[in-house]
């Protein structure tokens, strides 16, 4: 086994990288699976619960369009497509690159949603408690899934990708 100053270098350590990469990505779709579930059944009740002016912004619609990129986010990382022809750097890179187009998708996402919690904070009723709560882990949610891809995304400098 080769090391330097006592770690493992090279081919040793790459079984590990692997192996935590796809554990973020598992986890991504897990949470991203749990979130998109969310985001519908809020919607559903934004549409339901409020009655909305012609000139007043929609949450439902917005919480909508929340659940579309979820949705396309779980399929991107659900879908493989990473050529297993090309070597283990190449599909490093290409691991890499989907992850953070996943991530740079949801950062406007989590702003939709951080938009409707405001919105809805400054409506009188009380009834809409559960809505903001559902909202709120929405919000937690995608901050998770964010957070685990930009790990991927960083383990690339740190050395998870290398021979």
């Amino acid at each position: 086994m080769a090391t330097t100053n006592g770690r493992k270098t090279g081919r040793q350590a790459e079984p590990h990288a692997a192996t935590e990469v796809a554990e973020l990505i598992e986890d991504c779709c897990a949470h991203v699976s749990s979130i998109t579930e969310l985001a519908g059944i809020t919607s559903r009740a934004l549409c339901a619960w409020y009655e909305y002016e012609d000139d007043e912004p929609h949450l439902g619609h917005c919480c909508d369009h929340v659940l579309r990129v979820l949705t396309e986010v779980q399929t991107a990382l659900v879908t493989p497509g990473v050529s297993h022809d090309r070597s283990p750097l190449t599909r490093a890179a290409e691991i890499v690159k989907r992850c953070d187009a996943q991530r740079r998708l949801l950062c406007p996402a989590v702003h939709v949603v951080r938009a409707i919690i405001y919105i809805l904070q400054g409506v009188e009723p009380d009834y809409h408690d559960q809505v903001l709560l559902a909202l709120r882990d929405l919000e937690s949610g995608i901050l998770h899934v964010m957070n685990a891809l930009e790990r991927v995304v960083q383990g690339k400098a740190r050395g998870f990708f290398q021979r």
